[in-house]
């Protein structure tokens, strides 16, 4: 039998390429459920797909923006809670 414990969190990130990536944007969703998981791929193709639906309450998107030099500054954040629709303050 198979048992699952869903993360309390879930983060997802994009950074830049290079030698030192920097995190330019990314989601953080808190309390995560994993309500499905899906396997499969295309025909002909040497890749597994699989997809995977989350459910959650809060999301926190974070975003870098870059100074006139290209590094990075004051990561930005907003926090969403979903449920009561309105920006939060606490994560």
């Amino acid at each position: 039998m198979l048992q699952w414990q869903s993360p309390e969190k879930c983060r997802f990130d994009r950074s830049q390429g290079g030698s030192k990536p920097d995190r330019l944007c990314g989601h953080t969703m808190s309390p995560v459920l994993v309500t499905s998981v899906n396997t499969g791929g295309n025909c002909g193709e040497d890749r597994l797909m699989e997809k995977v639906t989350l459910d959650f309450s809060k999301v926190k998107f974070s975003y870098t923006p870059q100074k006139e030099d290209g590094s990075a500054d004051a990561v930005l954040d907003l926090i969403w809670d979903i449920e009561q629709n309105k920006e939060d303050r606490i994560f």
